[in-house]
């Protein structure tokens, strides 16, 4: 697909996505004018069941400043649509060649991860394959053993068996792993067993985790040290333990391991493509659960350190930039 095709293509798609969302969020806005904060808050605790609990909803979920603080952001949403909107030719330009260079950075990634892979000695092959089936064996018993635990259980109940929108949007508390709950919402389309809905994509991260994990190593040490490191890596206990567990913190192990491993690289070879890799994972990171913050602190304190330290200004304007753009993706 070439540029000016992508920005036609990209043009059209956004102007109808930014049409669509500003007409939502007019209609939204001046239903809450209309409706009003006391009938909202009602009809939608009506809805779940949940009258009885209306004052303690009303104190500690959505006060009228948080109702107030929502519309005016609504607006500011529709102010920002409408300006985007009548600059569509110079966002569509922009998003196109952003989307180009990222579908790119994707595919060579793939297929870099695919190469690594494919040049490991048979014997290596044979051997990882096998502890992969006997990991897998592992933690497929597990699955079936062990019952749901109350954690899995909310999350299903309250947030997966309620479709996406509520995984997405509805937060009581850290209890939401918000991305693993979308994942269990995606499976929920193929299965209907609430133990494998909830554990399945716990199940799948713990299989790619070794392969991102020796991609990596590899690239910075022996390819024997990289694969020691992540067969032993395969028999972990916590990682044993949250692989079978569905809940978000495998998902945070996996988005560390990149985060980390890109920054290293990134700074041995000053690509661009490990930055924003690094980027990419911290935002899914912290989509997933806010305690990523932790990882995340460390890893881009070590980048910011390193950079200092060599007095190089200008890629030091980078990496606050990135910290800065993974703030608003994560905002979002």
């Amino acid at each position: 697909m070439n540029e000016e095709r992508a920005q036609i293509i990209t043009k059209t798609t956004l102007k109808i996505a930014i049409f669509l969302m500003a007409t939502m969020a007019i209609f939204i806005f001046f239903a809450s004018i209309v409706t009003g904060y006391e009938e909202i808050v009602t009809c939608f605790l009506r809805k779940y069941d949940k009258l009885h609990q209306i004052d303690q909803f009303k104190q500690y979920y959505l006060t009228k400043t948080r109702f107030h603080l929502i519309q005016s952001a609504i607006a500011a949403v529709i102010i920002i649509l409408l300006f985007v909107l009548v600059k569509i030719e110079k966002v569509s330009r922009v998003v196109a060649g952003g989307v180009l260079k990222l579908w790119a950075g994707i595919s060579d990634l793939y297929l870099d991860i695919k190469l690594t892979l494919k040049e490991l000695p048979t014997k290596y092959k044979a051997v990882g394959l096998a502890l992969l089936v006997i990991s897998l064996i592992t933690k497929l018993y597990y699955i079936a053993q062990f019952p749901l635990t109350e954690d899995e259980v909310f999350s299903y109940v309250y947030l997966v068996e309620k479709g996406l929108g509520v995984s997405a949007v509805y937060y009581p508390g850290p209890n939401n792993h918000i991305l693993y709950s979308l994942s269990c919402v995606f499976i929920d389309i193929f299965v209907d067993n609430p133990r494998w809905i909830m554990r399945l994509p716990a199940l799948l991260a713990s299989l790619c985790l070794p392969l991102l994990f020796f991609y990596f190593a590899a690239k910075l040490t022996d390819r024997g040290v990289a694969f020691l490191a992540s067969a032993l890596s395969l028999f972990s206990a916590h990682i044993l333990h949250y692989s079978f567990h569905g809940r978000g913190y495998i998902y945070i192990i996996l988005f560390t391991v990149i985060a980390l491993f890109s920054v290293i690289l990134y700074l041995k070879a000053r690509q661009n493509r490990w930055l924003v890799l690094s980027g990419v994972s911290s935002v899914l990171g912290f989509y997933t659960i806010p305690i990523f913050l932790y990882p995340f602190v460390s890893v881009y304190f070590y980048l910011f350190i390193v950079v200092l330290l060599k007095k190089d200004f200008k890629e030091l304007r980078k990496v606050i930039f990135v910290i800065a753009l993974i703030a608003f993706f994560t905002g979002l």
